[in-house]
């Protein structure tokens, strides 16, 4: 593997790309909030720092921060001190909780994680920020290069608590009953079985629900990797990653669900309801942590995008990715968060998120252009199973498992197709963004 040609303007690249992207991110994020403030869109209401700061859901933006400032390799003195200061701040975001409160529908477990992720979170952003005041040239470009895209999680996640509320306020009922039959007509209520795992398990539990909380994060330390490599990804992780948050969350309005967790209370995992009475039937959404967050599982896509991005760099990347990937699939199960389905609808999500991001170059065109199609076709056809589906489904078991497993298999090819005309080419040397060969 050739080094790159020119390492500091693939750096300068990044730099200008993700200061963009924070631009845009920051406008969006005002505009929306001042119009949430201002009351003109109906459903539409300002995330509070409560929100953010409690919620375990949002606050896992703050460990990208965090990630990518451990993945920057800092000097010991530079990780103590930011160690401390979150330390610090972390007691200061508890004790703001202690003076406002925190609703009652968030669990204090995950209210203690989330206290910590954001003190730490913030403690990394600044300890990054003030790496990139001190320094000038090249090393400021690459400090920049660790910094601006920690700042642009950090902005999407306070925009998600946003949508998030937004979409619960379009959408108050959601699709839980249809979810629920699919995942019944593949022979098994596989959310409830490994509830009943965890009930028994409870050190697997914590593990799955460690590796949960942190799929952001893992697609950050990918583009940590891909910073330090000495060649060019096609497309950077950071950048695949706020796609398919963007995506993900304009499909939530379309079949929005919230998980069996949410769905049937107390009913899991020990007891999955009948289906009698449910099929055909919509859910309304309760609680203040019941979000319709679903489908598809964004958790899903972002481990697997890990791990396809990932492959390029070891077998200890890919087995981390792999780790990730296995936990946060039990994980989404076992604690009610998703159904099987929502997984399964979740792979050619990823395909044509990563097959729309990456550039243009003419040595693969045609795989990407295929993955692409295919991809959207993919996702296209599960939309419909889901809407005008689900009786065909519950037919036979072989039918949920033969369109399942042969939607699954199609992208798996498709992205292996893609990703070795991609990184196959010896000329792939050249900076992102850059078609080196003739059209």
């Amino acid at each position: 593997m050739d080094p790159w040609p020119d390492a500091e303007s693939w750096a300068a690249h990044n730099v200008r790309h993700f200061r963009r992207l924070l631009y845009a991110a920051s406008a969006l994020f005002v505009a929306t909030e001042v119009v949430a403030v201002f009351g003109v869109v109906p459903h539409l209401r300002p995330v509070s720092l409560q929100d953010i700061s409690a919620n375990i859901l949002f606050a896992i933006g703050f460990g990208c921060p965090l990630v990518l400032h451990l993945s920057s390799l800092p000097r010991l003195r530079e990780l103590a001190g930011a160690a401390a200061a979150g330390v610090v701040l972390a007691l200061g975001v508890r004790q703001f909780h202690r003076w406002i409160g925190v609703p009652d529908e968030y669990k204090p477990e995950e209210v203690v994680v989330a206290e910590a992720v954001t003190g730490l979170g913030l403690a990394s952003l600044g300890a990054m920020g003030l790496r990139a005041w001190r320094n000038t040239g090249s090393e400021r470009a690459k400090a920049l290069a660790f910094l601006l895209p920690a700042s642009v999680a950090l902005v999407i996640t306070m925009e998600a608590g946003i949508f998030l509320y937004f979409i619960k306020g379009i959408c108050p009922t959601s699709c839980d009953p249809s979810a629920y039959a699919i995942d019944a007509a593949s022979g098994a209520h596989w959310s409830f079985i490994v509830g009943r795992l965890f009930v028994e398990a409870p050190v697997l539990k914590f593990v799955c629900y460690a590796i949960y909380v942190a799929p952001p994060p893992a697609l950050v330390f990918v583009y940590a990797l891909q910073t330090r490599a000495r060649r060019p990804p096609p497309v950077d992780a950071a950048t695949v990653l706020l796609a398919v948050f963007v995506t993900g969350y304009s499909l939530y309005f379309i079949f929005p669900v919230c998980g069996p967790l949410r769905a049937f209370g107390d009913a899991f995992p020990q007891s999955p309801p009948p289906l009698d009475g449910l099929l055909g039937t919509r859910m309304t959404v309760l609680g203040a942590d019941a979000w319709p967050n679903g489908m598809p599982s964004l958790h899903t896509a972002s481990v697997l995008l890990a791990y396809w991005q990932a492959r390029a760099y070891g077998r200890w990347a890919r087995t981390a990715a792999a780790v990730f990937l296995i936990g946060t699939f039990l994980a989404m199960l076992g604690m009610g968060e998703h159904y099987l389905v929502d997984m399964v609808v979740a792979v050619p999500l990823s395909l044509v998120v990563y097959a729309a991001c990456m550039p243009s170059r003419s040595v693969y065109r045609t795989q990407r252009r295929d993955a692409l199609i295919a991809g959207v076709v993919l996702l296209a056809i599960w939309y419909v199973i889901l809407f005008f589906g689900i009786e065909l489904l519950l037919s036979s078991p072989v039918i949920v498992w033969g369109i399942s497993l042969g939607s699954t298999a199609a992208v798996w090819w498709l992205e292996r197709r893609l990703d070795r005309a991609a990184i196959a080419n010896p000329k792939m040397t050249s900076l992102p963004m850059t078609d080196t060969h003739p059209t």
